[in-house]
């Protein structure tokens, strides 16, 4: 385990996710040592797409929920996999 280790979670924000997120992503990686967080979770000032893109440079892993058709989520996936 090495709780250093960072995933940023690409999904939609929507309250019928939080389940998902809070039980399914963020416990399950807190089990295994590593630090899970979305966007909506962190305090920033500026331009919430180049946080995205920060956040993806900087994450150890991405983990992303694609279950619905998303185009964000889609489009962030594209942009981490490039």
């Amino acid at each position: 385990m090495n709780e250093n280790l960072y995933a940023f979670v690409l999904m939609p924000f929507e309250k019928s996710f939080d389940d998902v997120y809070k039980l399914g992503i963020q416990e399950a990686a807190k089990e295994v040592g590593i630090r899970a967080e979305r966007i909506d979770e962190q305090i920033f000032a500026g331009d919430i797409l180049k946080r995205i893109y920060q956040e993806i440079n900087n994450a150890d892993l991405i983990i992303a929920d694609m279950s619905q058709r998303n185009t964000n989520v889609f489009y962030e996936v594209g942009y981490a996999d490039a």
